[in-house]
């Protein structure tokens, strides 16, 4: 019996995940980031109840824990009227993460049998009958069962899979595909 192999392109939050379940599900996994380490940005995460729980999931109830604090409960109050009205948003429950701490932490939590490579760029993808062979800068290429895009906002797998950025994109909540 053959192992499926499935390659992962971007070591972020979604790229660290999706290798993750897919190894904890038996596939041989690949996951490749062409930054010769994972992107940095010093923007704050909002981890709702079920990120926190998909984490949990993944045994990384600790990562959470080191990388994040409580959320305020946000609180909306209507005055006007006769009685005034107040709705509280979250209750609290969500936790606000530092992205590059928990990317830096989720990427260590990966399996160790899970291929990690940073600085590796994909370059161009071939769809065959039987797989997809990858191709990367540095001239080599493998093939995969399938590719997750887990490489953000400027995918390159969307690139490659679809057709140019503009021909994609969504205009008034509408799909271009």
């Amino acid at each position: 019996m053959s192992t499926r192999r499935a390659l992962v392109v971007g070591g972020g939050i979604a790229g660290s995940a999706a290798a993750w379940w897919l190894h904890h599900i038996g596939w041989d996994v690949v996951l490749i980031e062409a930054g010769a380490a994972p992107h940095i940005g010093g923007f704050v995460l909002d981890l709702d109840t079920t990120a926190q729980g998909i984490l949990r999931e993944m045994g990384a109830a600790d990562i959470v824990e080191r990388t994040s604090f409580s959320g305020p409960a946000t609180v909306l109050r209507l005055t006007r009227g006769p009685r005034p009205y107040g709705v509280t948003l979250s209750g609290g429950r969500n936790r606000l993460s530092e992205r590059v701490k928990l990317i830096e932490e989720l990427l260590q939590h990966v399996p160790k049998e899970v291929d990690v490579r940073l600085g590796v760029r994909l370059e161009t993808l071939e769809h065959r009958a039987e797989d997809v062979r990858a191709h990367f800068e540095d001239g080599s290429s493998e093939a995969f069962d399938i590719v997750v895009g887990a490489d953000g906002l400027h995918s390159t797998v969307r690139d490659l899979v679809f057709t140019p950025r503009e021909a994609v994109l969504y205009r008034n909540g509408l799909s271009l595909l």
